[in-house]
């Protein structure tokens, strides 16, 4: 009997000490949401390689939606493209999506060009439930 009452008091002690030692509990951190960039600089660049380049990146998911806005300002209304969105698999937590200016587009942007008027990109790219968005100017030629 006093074995069982030894051992009783030191099972005792022991959880005594595990539960005052033991820490709050701590929700795990919220992920990151993806990183997104703009490759094409300037308009001159969209205009060459007749496509404005997307850079995404994301430490969790496989795959990226990407949704792209190109404006251009102009008199006296702005021009307002909406390229269809696209979905890419992340390779390496990267993606880089492109999005091909039409023929209307081109036109539009080399006289905005000529005329030294600002363009905008707006993009959103989307990694399972986080979302990121950017507004970002082209930048104009030299002569401007």
């Amino acid at each position: 009997m006093r074995r069982w009452a030894a051992l009783t008091a030191a099972l005792a002690v022991t959880i005594g000490c595990g539960v005052t030692a033991a820490k709050p509990h701590k929700p795990p951190p919220k992920p990151k949401p993806p990183k997104l960039e703009l490759l094409t600089k300037s308009q001159d660049a969209a205009l060459r390689q007749q496509r404005i380049k997307l850079s995404v990146e994301s430490e969790q998911g496989r795959h990226v939606r990407v949704e792209a806005e190109l404006i251009v300002e102009g008199i006296p209304d702005d021009f307002h493209f909406s390229f269809p969105s696209q979905r890419k698999r992340l390779r390496q937590h990267q993606a880089k999506v492109s999005f091909n200016l039409n023929r209307r587009q081109r036109e539009v942007l080399s006289f905005g060009e000529q005329a030294c008027m600002r363009a905008d990109v707006n993009a959103q790219a989307k990694v399972g439930k986080r979302i990121t968005t950017i507004h970002e100017q082209l930048d104009k030629s030299p002569d401007c």
